[in-house]
């Protein structure tokens, strides 16, 4: 969204109108996402310089540094979607080990999302991979951002599996 509200990637700024509308969501839930997406990336910048920082002063030091970065998944998978996935992803000979199930947020109007699940060989650049129990799940940013602190549960019938979402407690 704040790509979209910018004009980043050589696109012209959108209005917040423009944006609750392209994702079927009210304006007031745009700005809010918006504004928790700037709060996000102050703080990332926040601890990048921090962790530069820190990293130039152990540059001569014989410490080992892990330059991974922690963070909490935007989603959790219980064991039922943990399994389901997997399953999911083993009926795919075709894709490789390194495959994953990809969620993608689809506006349907009235401020109402929906969400594409689609098997991929791999994560698209700016998607989050979330690993779990031997589950890869890859989350577009858009469907991140209003995937924020949800369970992601599975119920399998017949051959069919029903995701559902839930929030956190």
């Amino acid at each position: 969204m704040i790509s979209l509200r910018d004009g980043i990637d050589d696109e012209e700024p959108q209005t917040i109108r423009e944006v609750a509308r392209r994702f079927g969501l009210k304006e007031a839930r745009v700005r809010e996402i918006e504004a928790e997406a700037l709060d996000r990336l102050a703080v990332h910048c926040e601890i990048e310089a921090l962790r530069e920082a820190a990293f130039a002063t152990l540059e001569h030091s014989n410490l080992e540094s892990n330059d991974e970065e922690v963070s909490r998944p935007v989603l959790t998978l219980t064991s039922n979607a943990a399994e389901a996935v997997k399953t999911i992803a083993e009926a795919s000979p075709e894709l490789p080990n390194e495959s994953g199930l990809r969620i993608q947020a689809e506006p349907t109007g009235e401020g109402q999302v929906s969400f594409d699940l689609t098997m991929v060989e791999s994560p698209d650049v700016d998607d989050q991979v979330i690993e779990e129990a031997g589950a890869r799940i890859f989350v577009e940013p858009e469907a991140a951002l209003i995937l924020e602190d949800k369970i992601l549960d599975a119920t399998v019938v017949g051959d069919r599996v029903q995701f559902s979402l839930s929030e956190q407690d």
